[in-house]
């Protein structure tokens, strides 16, 4: 599963234990809510955490409007080596 999911087709699979932070997910819109607790960085939580309800969750505070979701993407696998940019961040000027 990759790429945007429509809320209303699909959700993220929600873990039953409801201490659990659940299944970590982009969200949109990014902002639903407005406010600092609705994942301005696109990053939420699907589980039951506050309410016992699924639902998408940040700071513990459910998020509402989300109409989309898509899976956290794997990380990069790339190498450090000296003319990196990873590496060339961590040299002293």
């Amino acid at each position: 599963m990759s790429g945007w999911l429509e809320v209303e087709m699909i959700k993220p699979k929600c873990p039953r234990d409801p201490d659990a932070l659940g299944e970590s997910v982009l969200i949109w819109p990014r902002n639903p809510q407005g406010d600092e607790h609705s994942g301005v960085d696109g990053h939420a939580y699907y589980g039951r955490r506050a309410t016992g309800k699924p639902a998408f969750y940040k700071h513990g505070a459910e998020i509402h409007g989300v109409t989309h979701w898509m899976p956290m993407p794997k990380g990069p696998n790339a190498k450090v080596t000296g003319d990196s940019p990873a590496f060339m961040a961590k040299r002293p000027c």
